[in-house]
């Protein structure tokens, strides 16, 4: 199923998911979420799990008290939360994830390091 329009997304309120999800992806959704609303997110998402079913997460990696505004390259301003690996590792472990790996990578902007993007794969036990 595409989900293209905000349309798309509200029909999955009435979605019959008896089987449950095998995979979910969230790739750059959390710095745009507060701390409660990813830990609901993440609760969330376990619960559309099947067991042993695979959660992959992409975020920004930082100290969440570097969080604030920033400007895009367009000169749009959003605020971007900022979040460390003991985070996600814990709130994961508390939704009833396993982690699996993590991976760092730095983000690079005209060869300057930006932002260190953190990858993590979890498994639902």
């Amino acid at each position: 199923m595409a989900l293209n329009t905000l349309d798309d997304f509200n029909a999955l309120d009435g979605l019959d998911t008896p089987e449950g999800f095998d995979a979910i992806l969230l790739l750059f959704v959390t710095p745009y979420l507060e701390r409660q609303d990813v830990i609901a997110l993440l609760q969330d998402c376990r619960a559309l799990l099947n067991d042993g079913g695979l959660l992959y997460l992409a975020s920004m990696e930082d100290d969440y008290q570097e969080s604030g505004y920033q400007s895009s390259s367009a000169g749009d301003r959003v605020f971007i939360h900022y979040y460390p690996e003991v985070f996600f590792v814990s709130e994961l472990a508390a939704a009833g994830f396993e982690l699996i790996d993590s991976l760092r990578k730095p983000y690079l902007e005209q060869g300057e390091v930006k932002a260190t993007d953190l990858f993590l794969y979890a498994k639902a036990v």
